[in-house]
């Protein structure tokens, strides 16, 4: 596809490129395997929620016959590892650092009960009915004014958000971020 009137660089494939691909993969995996090896099962869950689609597939309030196996656990949060792997350039240290404050920064701010606003689904127990209450009012209000909404894909099936800064009359820093983070996973839910 051509952007700006040039088209893209696409490296030829050869079977070089091949074998060092995979090569490359392979110890991306056995050092992924490292990262999720020192995680605790609930850290392991955290990681593999990151997916949306496991998110969904394991958030019921009983557990059932439907419900992801380990095997699947283990795939959904191999993704994260690789993702910060791939950020951090291959530095191991610094990617299981950075993907341990990640996992704790969405326990801290319950991603889990950010995304199952507006969705209909069941409450866990009362206090989440209470918490979920608030911030679907609080979102509702933030994103009433069209500040910023996740628009249709580009060429390569990826979300595009869509901001207006001069949309802002008012700034709450905890809405505004909430609200960041609730389009934020909608479009990755999309993507993924």
């Amino acid at each position: 596809m051509m952007r700006y009137g040039f088209s893209p660089f696409r490296p030829q494939i050869d079977q070089e490129n091949v074998n060092a691909r995979g090569s490359l993969l392979k110890t991306q995996n056995t050092t992924c395997r490292g990262m999720l090896n020192s995680l605790t099962e609930v850290e392991l869950e955290t990681a593999a929620r990151a997916s949306y689609q496991y998110f969904i597939a394991a958030d019921t309030v009983e557990p059932s016959e439907n419900s992801p196996s380990k095997d699947e656990r283990y795939k959904y949060a191999m993704r994260m590892a690789r993702r910060h792997l791939i950020a951090e350039k291959g530095n191991l240290s610094l990617a299981l650092n950075k993907m341990k404050l990640t996992i704790n920064y969405r326990n801290k701010i319950n991603i889990d009960m950010i995304r199952r606003c507006f969705t209909g689904r069941e409450y866990k127990n009362d206090d989440e009915r209470e918490m979920r209450g608030v911030v679907e009012k609080g979102l509702e209000k933030e994103l009433s004014d069209g500040k910023h909404f996740i628009r249709g894909h580009d060429n390569e099936k990826r979300s595009l958000f869509c901001m207006f800064p001069r949309r802002y009359k008012s700034y709450d820093a905890k809405w505004y971020l909430l609200a960041k983070i609730y389009t934020l996973e909608r479009a990755l839910a999309y993507t993924e």
